[in-house]
């Protein structure tokens, strides 16, 4: 379990670098299938709070890079209006909010499916991350073992 467990970091912090390539999401996606032991059903809910998600994430980061662009346009020019500046700001953050939103609304419906025993699970990989940073202070001391 523990060298499931230090697998599962692994391929979390890579996620963010190969986040596109779908090879790794779907062994990603099995990973986490396996690991938590979701039945068929839960396979299917999963999958559809991840559709839902794109659905309502994508066209709001496309808003937010539109605005950003605008807004470093802006910024570039010597006297830029400050109430434009303003109104791209708040554009952006209200984007955010939306986009928190809907990974909260993502990660809610995902939790709300696990029984008890996948919820244990999640909670292990949630404590793992939390601590993930601290590893390579506890292998220079030779606190944990360092890998061959």
């Amino acid at each position: 379990m523990k060298r499931f467990v230090l697998s599962l970091l692994v391929v979390a912090m890579a996620v963010p670098v190969f986040a596109d390539d779908p090879c790794i999401v779907g062994r990603s996606h099995e990973a986490i299938v396996n690991f938590l032991q979701l039945t068929p059903d839960q396979v299917g809910q999963w999958d559809a709070l991840i559709a839902d998600r794109e659905a309502t994430v994508t066209p709001l980061r496309e808003q937010m890079e539109a605005v950003k662009e605008q807004l470093g346009e802006l910024l570039g020019n010597p006297d830029p209006d400050p109430s434009e500046v303003g109104s791209l700001t708040i554009q952006a953050h209200d984007l955010g909010q939306q986009i928190r939103a809907a990974n909260q609304a993502y990660v809610d419906g995902f939790e709300e499916m696990l029984d008890g025993d996948q919820t244990g699970k999640l909670g292990l990989i949630r404590g793992a991350d939390r601590v993930r940073p601290l590893l390579p202070a506890f292998r220079i001391f030779w606190l944990i073992r360092n890998q061959p």
